[in-house]
């Protein structure tokens, strides 16, 4: 029975892991010849993961989560030693924890390769935008010889020289032009990154409902929840109403503000979450 509540601890402490807004960062030891992985989440838990000098196979996963301390040896990212809280687990439990072991280690994976295209994302940018500097230079110079040539040229040719006026137009739209959709693109960022973190906290807001709901036997595990909805009149879990001590527990941590709803609903290829306001 023991072995078996470590067992859904950890699996917890996987599913939290993932879900959380972590920070990765990967660094090799010159000294040791080590790569080190490390997560680190807002609320001081980690993950880290350390490479063997000794054997590329082999690799080191150190985590600390709820108050407990993993220590996980891999090889060929399957388990060789598990140790919880200084605790070593018999080698017949180890298929138990494998399913954890993978989720995290392919959360570093993916890791590694979006800060991999984020470094090459911003050396496209950069490279870019050298090219701009460098158009805009041979811009205005041409604007500057356009205007020279055109006071030279005025006096013996007059039809010359209002073509350059019609030129300097123009080039004055195209800078009004770029310059409004430089404007438009910086907006477009923004409001990407808004959209971002109010997808980040409702994912972090939902996760943290589901392990209530697990800690209070309402469900066995996250994919038993198919539908929920939580206001002030009430917490619905699967269609079936919550009893009231439950509901006032749970309303007093996530129903801070007056006229809340959080409704979230899966059926399998189809999953919303949101979160309103009743007003």
């Amino acid at each position: 029975m023991k072995t078996n509540v470590m067992a859904a601890s950890l699996a917890a402490l996987a599913i939290a892991l993932l879900s959380l807004n972590t920070h990765a960062q990967t660094k090799t030891n010159a000294s040791k010849g080590t790569k080190t992985t490390q997560l680190k989440s807002n609320d001081q838990s980690f993950l880290t993961i350390e490479s063997d000098p000794t054997d590329d196979a082999i690799e080191h996963v150190t985590t600390y989560r709820n108050g407990s301390l993993y220590k996980i040896e891999l090889k060929n990212e399957k388990i060789t030693e598990l140790v919880i809280d200084g605790k070593k687990i018999p080698e017949q439990d180890f298929p138990k924890y494998e399913p954890m072991v993978k989720k995290i280690l392919d959360q570093v994976k993916r890791d590694r390769e979006q800060a991999e295209k984020d470094r090459s994302r911003a050396e496209v940018d950069r490279q870019q935008a050298d090219k701009d500097r460098h158009q805009a230079d041979l811009d205005r110079a041409q604007a500057e010889n356009d205007r020279e040539r055109a006071e030279k040229d005025r006096e013996l040719a007059e039809l010359d020289m209002q073509k350059a006026a019609r030129d300097r137009e123009q080039a004055e739209q195209d800078r009004v032009r770029a310059e409004e959709d430089r404007k438009q693109a910086d907006h477009d960022r923004a409001q990407a990154e808004i959209d971002r973190k109010h997808a980040e906290e409702d994912r972090k807001l939902l996760a943290a409902i589901t392990n209530d709901l697990i800690s209070e036997k309402v469900i066995a595990t996250k994919e038993d929840l198919h539908s929920l909805q939580f206001s002030s009149d009430g917490l619905i879990v699967n269609d079936k109403r919550q009893p009231a001590e439950l509901f006032q527990k749970l309303k007093a941590k996530y129903l801070k503000k007056p006229g809340v709803k959080i409704n979230f609903y899966n059926s399998g290829n189809t999953r919303q979450f949101s979160t309103s306001d009743q007003k």
